[in-house]
């Protein structure tokens, strides 16, 4: 378990941003260009909610989502569904997960222990702690992200996704455990992707420029090319994008130096055949690297609830970087069978994630009564997951009188989490003293069969019916050591 805290009368509050201008930007695109600004429309039947670029007048807009594991248009959901138009995220300047949350009522967003780059997302308040596993699924498509339990760090390390080039970002909440399993009890967070289009060649560039009042100025790049190889029938889709931030936290410790700046780059690519006029195939791959060098927060006197040193100032023994790698490859074939539509969701995915906690207001005190005396100490931490995941289902045509859906989900994972607690001297560096290392692997097996169907009774009245049986099977293996001693632990450094 991360040990996190702190004594005396500080604590860490989050820091509203302060205000930004835009300096500059840039859009070149060979493709149409992009229509008015976006806007929230009116909640739809089934407590469906838009937000995506108005379409024309002489244009009637029909919003498609996957809720239910089949595509159909929003406002036949008999759900709480929301969604967000990837036109209108950019167009709103959204580029990063804490940017769009707060525009989703009963979502929140949080930097998981206050350190320097874990987020956790609760929905309608169902939480477990930052310590346990996920209480809010996060999808990739039809591939759901990351550790499915405690031990990898699973509903601390929320994906930060990169928002270029993405079609939707839909919002289911409630508990959502028949289709998508245990980690759905709050909801489910589902980045849709762009499909390759084999009709069109396209292309897209965007450059942006920004500051920030108090801190330095942020810009990115994004990139986009689609490339049909057979007119109608296959193409390739790529992008890339790469974003800075410059961060306003400043440490009063460390020569007023900003420490929340944070940097994300990725590279995305994704290939689309019809190799007849039923059977569809899409193979996808991509890459991200997210790095930060502290959270945006600052301490606060836990008394009177006002900044502790000064406004957006916090004081540090040592710093607290965050770095994380998302890889990801996976393969969905779409077969239409007359009775039924197949589809078969294959994927590989490595998350690989490390950091660093500035503990010496909890250390400092606790272990000086042991007699153990250091300036400062930090708790450097490691997770990865490698996880295989398949999927079968088999969807029914949709009808007004009966519908039916039943699949079949199997997922392998592989985990290890590693921590230390180290002594640090006056300048915030290792002296070479290790006091606790912790090794904790574990292995996570699950497959599971769910279905649903449904009986239109009339055009107002219906009647679902869900199940969901699954089996698990977890395993883990502890190792927890205390040695004042000289040795490196089970941290390692950042690179």
């Amino acid at each position: 378990m991360t040990v996190q805290g702190a004594a005396g009368a500080l604590y860490c509050s989050s820091a509203g941003r302060r205000g930004g201008s835009m300096l500059a930007a840039l859009l070149v695109s060979t493709m149409a260009h992009a229509g008015p600004p976006a806007q929230r429309a009116a909640d739809l039947p089934g407590d469906g909610t838009v937000l995506a670029p108005a379409a024309p007048a002489s244009e009637v807009a029909v919003v498609h989502v996957t809720a239910q594991r089949r595509r159909e248009p929003i406002r036949e959901v008999p759900m709480s569904v929301t969604m967000l138009g990837g036109e209108g995220l950019e167009q709103g300047g959204n580029k990063q997960l804490k940017d769009f949350v707060t525009l989703l009522p009963g979502v929140d967003y949080s930097q998981a222990g206050g350190g320097g780059g874990g987020s956790q997302i609760t929905m309608r308040g169902v939480s477990t702690g930052s310590q346990v596993g996920p209480t809010v699924s996060v999808y990739v498509d039809d591939v759901p992200y990351g550790s499915s339990t405690a031990f990898a760090g699973g509903s601390s390390l929320s994906l930060d996704l990169g928002l270029f080039d993405i079609e939707h970002i839909e919002l289911l909440r409630g508990p959502q455990g028949t289709l998508y399993g245990a980690g759905a009890m709050g909801g489910l967070l589902k980045y849709v992707t762009v499909d390759p289009d084999p009709t069109t060649r396209a292309a897209k560039l965007g450059l942006d420029l920004a500051s920030s009042g108090g801190g330095g100025t942020s810009g990115g790049m994004q990139a986009m090319a689609n490339l049909p190889i057979k007119e109608g029938v296959a193409a390739v889709r790529l992008g890339l994008y790469k974003r800075d931030e410059a961060g306003y936290i400043h440490d009063a410790n460390h020569g007023m130096r900003i420490i929340d700046g944070s940097s994300m780059q990725g590279l995305r690519a994704s290939f689309l055949v019809t190799p007849t006029r039923d059977t569809t195939l899409r193979v996808s791959a991509q890459t991200q690297e997210s790095k930060r060098d502290g959270s945006s927060a600052e301490d606060v006197d836990i008394k009177t609830g006002q900044p502790a040193y000064g406004d957006f100032q916090r004081r540090l023994s040592t710093m607290e970087p965050f770095r994380q790698t998302y890889d990801l490859l996976s393969a969905a074939l779409e077969s239409e069978l007359g009775w039924s539509r197949f589809h078969s969701i294959s994927s590989y995915q490595k998350v690989d994630t490390d950091g660093q906690y500035d503990v010496s207001t909890l250390y400092v005190p606790l272990l000086g009564q042991a007699g153990i005396h250091n300036p400062a100490y930090s708790l450097p931490y490691t997770f990865y997951t490698r996880k295989a995941t398949q999927e079968f289902r088999l969807i029914s045509p949709s009808s007004k009188r009966f519908e039916w859906l039943a699949g079949a989900f199997y997922t392998r994972e592989n985990s290890r989490r590693g921590q230390d607690l180290l002594g640090l001297d006056q300048t915030g560096q290792p002296n070479g003293m290790l006091l606790i290392s912790s090794v904790t692997p574990s292995r996570y097996r699950e497959s599971a069969v769910y279905g649903n169907a449904t009986l239109y009774l009339s055009d107002v009245v219906d009647v679902t019916l869900g199940m969901r049986r699954g089996r698990n099977t977890q395993d883990v293996f502890s190792t927890n050591t205390w040695h004042p001693s000289h040795r490196r632990g089970a941290g390692h450094e950042l690179k």
